[in-house]
This record gives C-alpha cells, sequence and structure tokens, in this order.
C-alpha cells in the first residue's frame, strides 16, 4: 500500500479516489514526500505519526481526518496526527493535485483546561486560520474527536441533526482513524455549556410568522431569506445558533438558525444551502412549516445505522 500511495502521488489527482477514511496516517506521509522542497516537513511529519503509534492508549494522540471531496467523499480533505511530546503536524488536500508546502503546517502542543492549545510555526498562514488554534478531545462512545473551539456549535447542530457520526463517509469533523469503524452511542462528551446543547431527541417546531429579513445582511429580494417565528423556546431547549430542517423531500436544502429566543416562541432566519434553479423555485417559508431539527439528510444517515442507540 506504502509503495502505490507514493507512485500515485506522482501521477496527479487519479490517487484521490483510492482512500478509505482510516488511511489518514498513510496519506500525511505521502503529501510530505511528495514535494522535493519539503524534507522538514517531512521528517516532522514522521516524528509525530510514529510516536502517535506508539501511544494507542493515549486520550488525545493520533491522525485524525476529516470532509469528503467532490471526487471521492472518502478522501478526507484536512489530516491532523497529534503527539505529546512531537506536536502536531497538519495537512490539506482543499486545493487538489500534488501538494505544495501551502497546504502542510507543524507546531507545538500545549494541554490546558482540557483544551489542546495549537502553537503553529506559521501562525498567520492559510492553513493556520483555516484550521484554528484551540481543540477539545471529544469521547463519543468509542469514537475519539478532536473539534475546534469555534466548530463547537456547527458540531452540536450536526449531532442534533442526525448529521454526525458519519457511516462510511469521510466525518465532518477530525475522527481518529480507525474510529469510524467503532460506535458512538449515547450522546459525546461536551463540556458545559455546549452540553446542553445537545438534544436526547429530536425537537419540532412550526412556523407561526414571516416576515421580511434585515435589509442590511439580506437580499430583500430573495424570497427565501425571511425571519420566521417558531413556537418553540428556551421552554423547549431551544438555543441561539440552533438549526431547524424542513424534511418534505421537494425542499430538502432549508435552513432555519435560531438568532433570538424567548421562554416559548424564538426568531429564525431562513436560507438554502444551495441556490440549485430547482430548489429556488419552490415556495418560500411559510406560515404552517413544520420544521425539525433532523435534518433530511441526518435521517437518511441515520437509517444506515440500523438503529444502533444514540
Amino acid at each position: 500500500m506504502y509503495e502505490l500511495l507514493i507512485l500515485a502521488a506522482s501521477i496527479g489527482f487519479s490517487w484521490f479516489s483510492g482512500f478509505a477514511p482510516d488511511d489518514g496516517s498513510q496519506l500525511l506521509r505521502v503529501h510530505c514526500y511528495s514535494t522535493v522542497d519539503m524534507l522538514t516537513l517531512k521528517w516532522k511529519a514522521e516524528a509525530v505519526i510514529d510516536e502517535s503509534e506508539r501511544n494507542e492508549d493515549h486520550a488525545w494522540a493520533g491522525v485524525y481526518s476529516r470532509g469528503g471531496l467532490g471526487l471521492s467523499d472518502r478522501m478526507p480533505w484536512n489530516i491532523l496526527a497529534f503527539a505529546p511530546r512531537k506536536g502536531f503536524v497538519c495537512s490539506s488536500h482543499i486545493h487538489g493535485g500534488v501538494p505544495t508546502a501551502n497546504d502542510m503546517g507543524f507546531g507545538q502542543l500545549e494541554e490546558k483546561d482540557g483544551s489542546l492549545f495549537l502553537k503553529w510555526a506559521f501562525p498567520n498562514s492559510e492553513l493556520a486560520t483555516t484550521i484554528g488554534n484551540r481543540f477539545r478531545p471529544v469521547r463519543w462512545g468509542d469514537q475519539r474527536y478532536l473539534i475546534a473551539e469555534k466548530e463547537m456549535l456547527n458540531f452540536c447542530n450536526a449531532v442534533n441533526s442526525g448529521e454526525a457520526p458519519k457511516h462510511g463517509v469521510a466525518s465532518d469533523f477530525f475522527l481518529r482513524e480507525g474510529d469510524e469503524k467503532k460506535q458512538a452511542a449515547g450522546l459525546p462528551a461536551l463540556p458545559d455549556p455546549w452540553r446542553g446543547h445537545l438534544l436526547e431527541r429530536p425537537l419540532s417546531a412550526k412556523i407561526i410568522s414571516v416576515s421580511a429579513a434585515p435589509e442590511s445582511q439580506h437580499n430583500v429580494e430573495n424570497p427565501h431569506e425571511r425571519m420566521v417565528t417558531l413556537n418553540v423556546g428556551k421552554k423547549q431547549g431551544v438555543f441561539v445558533g440552533m438549526k431547524f430542517h424542513r424534511q418534505e423531500l421537494d425542499i430538502p436544502f432549508h435552513v432555519f438558525r435560531v438568532s433570538r429566543v424567548g421562554d416559548s416562541t424564538s426568531e429564525a432566519e431562513s436560507f438554502l444551502l444551495y441556490n440549485y434553479e430547482s430548489v429556488v423555485s419552490k415556495p418560500p417559508p411559510t406560515v404552517g412549516w413544520e420544521l425539525s431539527t433532523i435534518s433530511s439528510e441526518g435521517s437518511a444517515n441515520r437509517q444506515k445505522d440500523d438503529g444502533a442507540p444514540r
């Protein structure tokens, strides 16, 4: 496998389609070997990966990957390797093709108050800005994640929507290599205040009023960008930033993000995930629409889980 990866890296993007989500450490090594001016990164990656592999039982050491390219939803587009002593190294596949020094990064780690702080060698690089500098190790059943502090809200919404954990494809969040085959039972072990954002069961809501979106933030000519009032609030567990979805098959891409929460009602802004003509031409948000924290994608994802406990 190792020799094949080296060969594939030399012939361009054809190597993208053959990787499974658990190929992160090998792919990270290929990234460092595939560009001749990356000797320092090569040594750093080898040292970090070797140490992480010697510490399989460590709470957070290991190789983590996330994301899927359009060429293959099994191909991770970000890979992070963490080791207690050697620090970390990161690889990005966002731009495709043979990687360059701009697609790699490394540095040291500091563990403090349950978080891991990344001290990038080049903190102002595009990669460092994209990845972030503070992560929280998270256990979800037998799975281990590294969640960036700035992605905690997105992670909570992904769990509530059923879109996490993924099954058979690359995770949207940094998941430890090999853990995609393990069980994610119950709810993730998150610290406060994020623990309170996780739902024991899906929450349903109904639109009770619709108004134009604020002109300063939205294009008022787009009928899908609206402010809506929902019939649920703090008493039902709603929080600012919570996302609701419409599950009807004819309009699968409407998302409603809560911006204000009252005791029994809340306000949310609606938007489309994709501006496909077939979606934009559908009816805009209307009073009476029934919404749920479960999305169409999440519902389908949970069906793949064969009824395993959440």
